[in-house]
């Protein structure tokens, strides 16, 4: 990493900083097996960030799946997030290359809550401008 990225990255974590959010979405989301609400298709939340909390873990299979990066180049990577610590988050931007689906359900029924969050962030908005330069 470059000492100006360097730099950026610190000065975004520990300055006094403040960004403005609200969340525009709050919902309970059910999985279950045996309905066609048991997976979605890769997708983003249409906001800057989302909040996805498991609420329980007595089901199998299910979680997150990842695309990240750029399929054009080849550089696109994809991994799972099993997501089943009760009270446990995973939080992601909303960007065109953080898109996201849930994964079926092997058996039960899987809750998670939803917080889908837009804020005033500009940083939420395409990355910090040493990655759009480059």
């Amino acid at each position: 990493m470059k000492e100006k990225e360097k730099k950026e990255l610190l000065a975004s974590l520990y300055s006094d900083y403040r960004a403005y959010a609200e969340p525009s979405l709050i919902f309970v989301l059910k999985y279950a097996d045996n309905t066609k609400y048991n997976t979605f298709k890769y997708h983003l939340d249409g906001a800057s960030y989302t909040y996805n909390i498991a609420l329980n873990n007595d089901f199998t299979g299910g979680g997150l799946d990842y695309r990240m990066g750029n399929r054009y180049f080849g550089e696109e990577k994809e991994f799972h997030v099993p997501h089943n610590r009760t009270g446990w988050a995973v939080i992601q931007p909303n960007r065109p290359l953080h898109v996201h689906r849930g994964v079926p359900l092997e058996s039960g029924t899987r809750y998670a809550m939803i917080n889908i969050i837009e804020t005033n962030d500009a940083g939420s908005k395409g990355g910090p401008a040493w990655i759009m330069s480059s």
